[in-house]
């Protein structure tokens, strides 16, 4: 079953549409470019800087992280990170905050969309998405994230097993998991892998 989360912009409708395949998985839009993309392509194909796609997401009860994926401000990150916060804001890595807008989540796939709210964004990094189906066990797997509010924490470890399964807050169960070793803490969600 494929499920989308459709986000609307000035320049048309993203559709980000998951399957139980992580391979169904892509992000249509942004002048008709598709990018099959469930990871990062190991983060160094961000443009400029490795971390400087990675922002710290702050709500009203906690916050975690985000990737910026696109030069217009859109942030993908996990639905729990956002699901029940009035305002969002956004950290990037130069120390700047930005409110951020929800425009689309899917709570089944734990999946969510924001967009910053800026008179510039044009000026914003932005990550390309990689595909996970070239991710093998044993391959180093580096999480950059803001675990207990420490903004840009790396870490590292090995992919432990793929293709696990893990039942997401809805209920519903999610195929084809990674499983790494790196050590993830509170505010490490949202951020890439």
């Amino acid at each position: 079953a494929i499920r989308q989360l459709s986000v609307s912009d000035n320049k048309g409708e993203l559709r980000l549409s998951v399957g139980r395949d992580p391979s169904l998985t892509q992000l249509v839009g942004g002048e008709g470019r598709t990018v099959r993309a469930v990871t990062l392509d190991g983060l160094w194909s961000a443009h400029d800087e490795p971390e400087v796609s990675v922002v710290k997401i702050d709500v009203e009860k906690g916050g975690g992280s985000g990737v910026c994926f696109t030069p217009d401000g859109l942030i993908l990150t996990n639905n729990h990170v956002v699901e029940r916060s009035g305002r969002v804001t956004v950290v990037m890595p130069d120390g700047r905050s930005m409110l951020a807008d929800r425009v689309g989540a899917d709570a089944d796939t734990d999946l969510a969309v924001v967009r910053v709210v800026t008179s510039h964004p044009e000026s914003l990094p932005w990550a390309t998405l990689g595909d996970s189906r070239l991710v093998r066990v044993g391959q180093v797997a580096i999480a950059i994230g803001n675990p207990y509010g420490f903004q840009h924490s790396v870490t590292a470890g090995v992919v432990s097993a793929l293709g696990r399964s893990l039942r997401s807050r809805s209920g519903r169960l999610m195929d084809d998991v990674l499983q790494t070793d790196a050590a993830l803490n509170p505010g490490n969600s949202g951020g890439p892998l």
